[in-house]
C-alpha cells in the first residue's frame, strides 16, 4: 500500500500526541465515525471533546440542514 493510503482508510492512524485542545464533530451515521472515535481516544491531550451529530451522515454535515446550523460555531464554544 502506498504511503498515505492507510490514513485515507483509517484516519485514526494519523492521530499523533497533541498538546493543545482538540474537538471532533462526527455524524451519528457517518461511515467515518468509528475512525473518528478511535482517533479521539488516541489524542494525547486531556483537553478534548467529541460531538456526535444525531442522524447525520458524513456528507450531510457539509451542506444539509439542520446539521450545518447545529455545528456552525461549535469549535469556538466551550
Amino acid at each position: 500500500m502506498p504511503r498515505g493510503c492507510a490514513s485515507a482508510i483509517r484516519p485514526s492512524l494519523t492521530a499523533y500526541p497533541v498538546e493543545k485542545g482538540s474537538g471532533l464533530i462526527v455524524g451519528e451515521n457517518a461511515f467515518t465515525r468509528a475512525g473518528d472515535e478511535e482517533m479521539y481516544t488516541r489524542l494525547g491531550s486531556e483537553i478534548k471533546q467529541i460531538h456526535v451529530t444525531p442522524e447525520a451522515t458524513h456528507f450531510s454535515m457539509y451542506d444539509q440542514e439542520p446539521y450545518v446550523s447545529e455545528n456552525t460555531g461549535r469549535h469556538t464554544q466551550q
